[in-house]
């Protein structure tokens, strides 16, 4: 059974590199109220339910994992993901805004495998040093992670994604 956890007490256990799991995440988890918007412990969440995410311009120094969890709201506007991230077996209600972040380190991972979003995906002028997994995915919306070609915003790729099996328009434009 899943145990509510106000966000600022999930906060606070990811901080102390405990991970997260089994939980009802209520209200906002704000990674960018830390000071510079530094996380330097793993953030590890399983299994929860999460009503509000927010990485929004936070520069995450350890791995990321976020296993079969449900988000209402997710928004990584600007984040940088320097030690990799995964996102497995998750579905977001809505879309979420990858825009203007990336910055994965090699030979770290941004992975996205099996998750379903809602709504579309924006990857707006994101650079990915080290390499990129979409799998399995579906973007009911799209999303413009191949999209904007020809754009000097559109997604750069130091080293090709590995995309596989996932649905929905992956070439889209805008942001």
């Amino acid at each position: 059974m899943s145990r509510r956890l106000p966000a600022e007490e999930a906060l606070a256990l990811l901080l102390q590199e405990q991970p997260v799991e089994d939980a009802t995440i209520t209200g906002e988890l704000r990674f960018y109220d830390l000071p510079d918007q530094q996380v330097g412990a793993p953030v590890i969440l399983r299994r929860c339910h999460v009503e509000s995410l927010l990485g929004t311009c936070a520069a995450f120094h350890a791995p990321v994992v976020m296993e079969d969890c449900t988000f209402e709201w997710a928004d990584f506007y600007a984040t940088y993901f320097l030690a990799g991230a995964t996102f497995a077996h998750c579905s977001f209600a809505q879309g979420v805004d990858f825009q203007c972040g990336g910055h994965n380190e090699p030979p770290t991972e941004f992975r996205l495998e099996r998750c379903r979003f809602g709504g579309f995906v924006n990857f707006f002028d994101n650079w990915f040093p080290g390499p990129v997994v979409v799998r399995d995915c579906t973007f009911e919306k799209g999303s413009n992670l191949l999209g904007n070609v020809g754009q000097p915003f559109k997604v750069l790729f130091e080293v090709p994604p590995l995309l596989e099996g996932n649905s929905g328009d992956l070439t889209l434009d805008g942001g």
